[in-house]
């Protein structure tokens, strides 16, 4: 931080609080961290700090006090009734109470207090102030330069102040357990004092009004501290420290009660206290009566305006239903030429709806007819696909077929040139291990003729060698091949 540092603080964690005049700042573990009001410091600026034995850290600020318990900051300003404003130090003694020097002097607060305002059962925080009129030379207290205030081993506490040193002990102070009386001493509306039996029934018209209490305490009556509450205008006490008087104005006509309750200089209240039921009266213009009449006046009025209204409206409705009338009547007229004319248009309709009807079925069996021929065409293209693909396939198969019978032709020609050849070399070779060939006797177109001998019968016997030709290749070849050798 850059700002200006009012007091340095270890706590038991050995984390370093700054109190500066912007705010708050801690070093833990080598890094700053920096809280102002939006983390929940009451003041802007933060004097001194002290750690009690639960480990609660509590700030002093220019605005009470505030403690740091759980990671958590919890504010204690002025306006929850401590008065303090500027506060520099605070001291703890050993009954459990809180000692703070201030710019109005020292206070004292019960540390539980604190506890009972954060669970909510409390609504404000009750403190004593000890001044000059408690033996201190002067209210101003001491606390630019730190520390301020220190407590001793013996329990007593020291308090530096601009007029030298203060200290309490606080084992020698009497708490006055007394509350004080309270008293409505008078009461003044528009400057005029009126008793109390008055007071119950006040005239309309009145403005001003002032509220004189007391509380009687025979110890530091100067200290006694009031709250006051006018019923059916105030929400909630209003805090009026020493002041011993409540200003209103305007109060509307209706019934109120003014209560004022006070404590002694140890902070202790008179809950009972007093108070005063009273009425304000309205205007005669203003009563219950004079609204009833004016309501039913304007009621009256009202059925007045009605019933004119109504006799207003009766007539021109009669009017209007002449007129009506006859309009009506024109109006049938033209209804019932127009009922014609509507008519002969939905003849026509009829016969445009029924022309379209025709229309639209000439158009379904087009439209039928049509993917009927798509579809045909489309089969039709396939088919001539297929018999493209088909003489494809036949033309390639016709040039092999082609290519077999060239190679077949040749073949059959090497085949007639060794037959040729081995006619003549034939002579003496055994066929079927049954017929040995002796000589050669003729030669035809299906083939040539053998003398030959069967052996196992040593017969002489005719063979004939079927020649391989183009021409002999069937079955009408061999047939006719079969026939020969039978014959």
């Amino acid at each position: 931080t850059t700002a200006s540092i009012r007091t340095i603080f270890e706590d038991r964690d050995t984390n370093l609080w700054f109190g500066t005049y912007t705010g708050l700042t801690k070093l833990k573990g080598g890094k700053f961290t920096t809280y102002t009001q939006k983390d929940g410091v009451s003041g802007t600026s933060v004097f001194s700090a002290y750690q009690d034995n639960q480990g609660d850290i509590w700030f002093t600020t220019n605005d009470g006090f505030t403690r740091l318990k759980n990671e958590k900051f919890t504010p204690y300003p002025s306006k929850i009734g401590l008065f303090l404003g500027l506060s520099f130090q605070i001291l703890e003694d050993n009954k459990g109470y809180f000692w703070a020097s201030t710019a109005k002097g020292i206070i004292c607060v019960k540390k539980s207090d604190f506890d009972d305002y954060d669970k909510g059962t409390r609504q404000s925080i009750n403190y004593t102030n000890y001044g000059k009129i408690d033996g201190m030379k002067t209210n101003q207290c001491n606390g630019a330069s730190q520390p301020c205030a220190m407590k001793s081993r013996d329990g007593r506490l020291w308090f530096a102040t601009a007029k030298g040193v203060t200290t309490i002990d606080p084992n020698k102070i009497k708490l006055n357990l007394l509350p004080p009386n309270v008293y409505i001493t008078k009461i003044v509306v528009d400057q005029e004092v009126i008793s109390l039996d008055q007071a119950k029934i006040i005239a309309p018209g009145k403005e001003k009004f002032e509220f004189h209490y007391t509380g009687l305490s025979f110890l530091a009556l100067e200290k006694v501290k009031f709250k006051f509450m006018l019923v059916g205008v105030d929400r909630d006490w209003v805090n009026a420290n020493t002041r011993r008087v409540a200003y209103y104005t305007n109060i509307p006509a209706g019934d109120y009660e003014f209560k004022a309750i006070a404590c002694n200089n140890d902070g202790v209240w008179n809950e009972k206290g007093v108070s005063l039921k009273f009425s304000v009266k309205p205007y005669p213009w203003r009563t219950p009566w004079a609204y009833t009449l004016y309501v039913s006046s304007f009621l009256l009025l009202g059925y007045s305006m009605v019933r004119y209204r109504e006799t207003v409206l009766e007539r021109r409705n009669k009017s209007l239903e002449r007129k009506v009338g006859r309009r009506t009547e024109e109006l049938n007229k033209k209804n019932f030429l127009l009922d014609e004319k509507v008519q002969e248009l939905d003849n026509k309709n009829q016969q445009l709806l029924l022309s379209k009807a025709q229309i639209e079925e000439q158009n379904q069996a087009i439209t039928l007819s049509n993917q009927e021929l798509a579809r045909s065409q489309r089969e039709t293209d396939q088919k001539n696909q297929l018999l493209e693909q088909a003489n494809l396939a036949l033309a390639q198969k016709n040039e092999e077929l082609t290519r077999s019978k060239e190679q077949l032709a040749e073949s059959y020609k090497q085949a007639e040139k060794i037959f040729s050849a081995m006619t003549d070399i034939l002579p003496g070779t055994v066929l079927d291990e049954k017929y040995r060939l002796d000589t050669k006797i003729g030669a035809g177109g299906y083939g040539v003729i053998y003398k030959a001998t069967h052996l196992a019968m040593q017969r002489a016997v005719a063979v004939k060698v079927f020649r391989p030709a183009s021409g002999n290749v069937n079955a009408e070849a061999l047939e006719r091949f079969r026939l020969e050798g039978i014959s």
